[in-house]
């Protein structure tokens, strides 16, 4: 899956920025393939995600396996002209979604994930909302990213910035940095949508997304002061999608130096050039 969307980003980009249908053609049948066509779509559930053989058929947690659907409403646009991306494509495409986005809602593993207080649950909130966009349901998406989301987000960071549940974690920097950059797939949809999102900050001085992103910052100079359990190699570069977003929206010198070394925008990927906001 995580593939298929990969490509579809590429293709979609190299579609809008040269205008040579091949790559858009090439996008919808990737897209096709996965959502619409009857001998090879997935069904629009997630029934068997992390099944455990002889325990659990599947979890709520398998819905964080899906969470590259966070990136395919930026396809879906620029692929909004493509001639081989037809109008019968986009009005099955809204209603796989809208199929998706009910059984997010209504069956027990995906209201078992939304219950989630660490990362799961702020990836969850935010493949809702990218889910009811592409289900032509916006003003829903609105009311997840406006008020579910800032909520999570008071109730994962706190005052000084740390992301406790995080912390907690083996990986405690990958998982920091991973809560960040879907918090902030989140605020540049919140962006496209008209909804307040960058300056939030709840009771007490916690949620803020900015402060979250100056705890960490001072650890990519210096690795070794990290305080917390990180199992696995302290990796800058797992950084570098929220850097990149920090950099254009906060006017900060920190993020910005910190963005400028660590994730500069000449070595970065698809994901950042195609849902990086431009400004604020």
């Amino acid at each position: 899956m995580s593939e298929m969307i990969h490509t579809v980003e590429y293709l979609a980009l190299a579609y809008y920025m040269t205008g040579e249908e091949k790559y858009g053609a090439e996008a919808a049948r990737f897209l096709r393939g996965f959502f619409l066509d009857e001998k090879t779509k997935m069904n629009p559930h997630l029934n068997y995600g992390q099944s455990v053989p002889g325990k659990t058929e599947g979890r709520g947690s398998g819905l964080i396996d899906t969470r590259g659907f966070m990136g395919l409403p930026d396809v879906l646009k620029l692929l909004e002209k493509c001639p081989a991306w037809t109008t019968k494509d986009r009005e099955r495409m809204r209603e796989w979604w809208a199929a998706y986005g009910e059984w997010m809602q209504t069956s027990k593993i995906g209201l078992d994930e939304k219950k989630a207080t660490n990362n799961h649950g702020a990836a969850y909130d935010v493949q809702l909302a990218a889910v009811l966009v592409m289900a032509g349901k916006e003003d829903e998406a609105r009311k997840v990213l406006g008020e579910s989301l800032p909520a999570r987000l008071d109730a994962h960071i706190t005052a000084e910035g740390k992301q406790p549940r995080e912390l907690a974690r083996t990986k405690s920097w990958s998982y920091s940095c991973f809560n960040l950059k879907n918090i902030c797939k989140g605020g540049v949809m919140s962006q496209a949508l008209g909804v307040p999102f960058w300056d939030h900050q709840g009771p007490e001085g916690r949620g803020s997304l900015k402060k979250a992103m100056l705890f960490l910052v001072p650890f990519l100079k210096n690795p070794g002061s990290w305080p917390e359990k990180q199992i696995t190699k302290f990796e800058p570069k797992e950084a570098r999608y929220w850097l990149n977003v920090g950099a254009v929206m906060y006017e900060d010198e920190a993020i910005r130096n910190a963005q400028e070394e660590f994730a500069p925008m000449d070595k970065a990927d698809v994901e950042d050039w195609i849902s990086t906001p431009i400004r604020k």
